[in-house]
């Protein structure tokens, strides 16, 4: 059964059909597609692959979907989130200069 975001009608649940990371992943137990899913459209879902993947969250640093985005920034090695905190362009990385009392 497929579980909905029911504010928007989004399915929360991914297609694993186009995941870069079921061959490697999936296969070694390290994603799951209604749990531990970074193609799904829910943020635990994607916050509990990420936990389980964090050497994969700098490949989603620049990825469209703004919630993906944030959280993969969340788990970045330290040296590379003050990188990302001092380079120009995306809000979400620009605000961090607030929380981190970056200049």
């Amino acid at each position: 059964m497929v579980q909905f975001n029911m504010k928007e009608n989004i399915p929360l649940t991914a297609d694993c059909n186009e995941c870069p990371h079921k061959k490697e992943l999936y296969i070694e137990g390290r994603c799951k597609p209604d749990d531990i899913c970074v193609r799904a459209m829910g943020g635990k879902q994607i916050e509990y692959f990420f936990r389980q993947n964090p050497a994969k969250a700098e490949d989603y640093t620049a990825d469209e979907y703004w919630v993906r985005r944030t959280i993969a920034i969340r788990c970045l090695a330290q040296q590379h989130l003050l990188e990302l905190i001092n380079a120009p362009g995306d809000v979400s990385i620009r605000s961090r200069r607030r929380f981190f009392k970056v200049k």
